[in-house]
């Protein structure tokens, strides 16, 4: 039995979206079904907000650009290339891309049902909304491949049968999650210390391991090194707080681990390309 889709494309200021839904009532128990598939792409800076009332869960994979996602209940994580994140129903999230930034991801709907949960469940997405797929996934060339045979109207067996082959790859990244799971503690601790002095043996004593472990560790899952993350959390987190005009700028820079102004604004400047004070984008 043939699957059929049709193509809805949106747009708007510095956004455009092409999706693909499915127009079949079918549900079959036991089977993975796919709602819809899209591929979107955001530039020239964007703030905006998704409330999901569906049905559907959607996985979404970042394949250009950078930005961010921040859940209803205050959870909050980068994107970049190889991230894939999640949308379930009743979540809310909203996508915030930076001024003169893009992002571009592919997007695929599965209906909810118990087997799409126990599946999710049991692979890295029980544990979080966003993870950061090894450069070795498959996932990418796997969803590829399901997008075209949305576009080219696939039995509906077959692509049920991709679609559980791509909740596989999630599950067999569960292993590598476990296996990063220090890594994680070592974000998570960033995070909460954001505001103190953070030093590299601190951060090795949370992972339980050397400083130089830690440093190769690091690398390899994050491409940089320990303390080079807690600059960008410390910077990225100051810039957020900028652009929502909540608190002065010294304050900014102390709430960010920052115990000079003079010193912050030349970090910022750095990486920015602009002083604090000139950040003019304001959320609304």
């Amino acid at each position: 039995m043939k699957q059929f889709f049709f193509k809805a494309v949106g747009s708007g200021p510095g956004w455009r979206e092409e999706f693909w839904f499915s127009s079949s009532q079918r549900l079959l128990e036991g089977e993975v079904i796919i709602t819809a598939y899209g591929e979107s792409r955001v530039s020239d800076g964007c703030d905006f907000r998704r409330s999901q009332k569906s049905k559907a869960c959607y996985l979404e994979l970042i394949s250009e650009g950078s930005g961010w996602v921040t859940y209803s209940d205050g959870s909050r994580y980068r994107l970049t290339p190889g991230t894939l994140y999640i949308l379930s129903s009743g979540k809310q999230s909203r996508i915030t891309v930076p001024p003169g930034g893009k992002l571009v991801k592919t997007v695929i709907g599965l209906y909810n049902c118990a087997l799409l949960q126990l599946m999710l469940k049991n692979s890295i997405m029980g544990a979080e909304y966003a993870v950061k797929l090894p450069p070795e996934s498959s996932y990418p060339e796997q969803l590829k491949k399901i997008g075209e045979m949305v576009k080219n109207t696939p039995e509906a067996e077959e692509l049920s049968t991709e679609c559980y082959r791509l909740l596989l790859l999630i599950s067999h990244h569960y292993k590598k999650y476990t296996e990063t799971s220090s890594l994680q503690a070592v974000c998570d601790y960033m995070q909460a210390q954001i505001n103190n002095r953070i030093s590299l043996e601190d951060l090795a004593a949370v992972a339980k391991c050397s400083p130089v472990t830690l440093i190769r560790n690091f690398k390899a899952h994050f491409g940089c090194t320990p303390m080079r993350y807690l600059i960008d959390l410390r910077l990225n987190s100051a810039r957020t707080l900028l652009l929502e005009r909540q608190f002065p700028i010294k304050d900014i820079a102390v709430l960010c681990g920052y115990r000079s102004p003079k010193f912050f604004s030349r970090e910022y400047r750095k990486k920015f390309g602009k002083a604090p004070s000139l950040e003019e984008y304001t959320i609304e």
